[in-house]
């Protein structure tokens, strides 16, 4: 799985983009790191970053048609001079940080406050 940047390496890299005239409309700009990390490792990062055991983790059947891999060819994004500037490991402690001191930002979303905005936004949940 190709890691997500942090949001500050996104707007970067959109910046990159706006300023340069190379850059062509309407073409597809992929911002990615070249860093493929598995879901089962981030994850494992997470709970080291947390103080939490990775016995934790459960395992779940694979659902149908579940991509084994993810990656974004962002050789077109790189062509014009971007390139991330957060190592993965300072980009994820820093996430779980931001997340540790707001815990009002995603509090609501464990005890179902969620699950109202999202009816009254999308007319339900669908159980698939």
């Amino acid at each position: 799985m190709e890691v997500a940047l942090q949001d500050a390496e996104t707007v970067a890299a959109l910046e990159v983009y706006g300023s340069i005239e190379s850059g062509s409309f309407l073409e597809v700009y992929n911002v990615g790191a070249r860093n493929e990390i598995s879901n089962r490792e981030i994850t494992a990062r997470i709970l080291a970053a947390t103080g939490r055991d990775e016995n934790l983790i459960r395992p779940l059947p694979d659902r149908l048609g579940h991509d084994r891999r993810y990656s974004a060819d962002c050789s077109r994004l790189r062509s014009l001079g971007w390139a991330p500037q957060v190592p993965f490991a300072e980009g994820l402690a820093a996430t779980v940080a931001w997340n540790a001191e707001r815990r009002d930002w995603w509090e609501p979303i464990r005890s179902g406050e969620w699950r109202a905005y999202y009816e009254a936004q999308y007319g339900g949940l669908r159980s698939e």
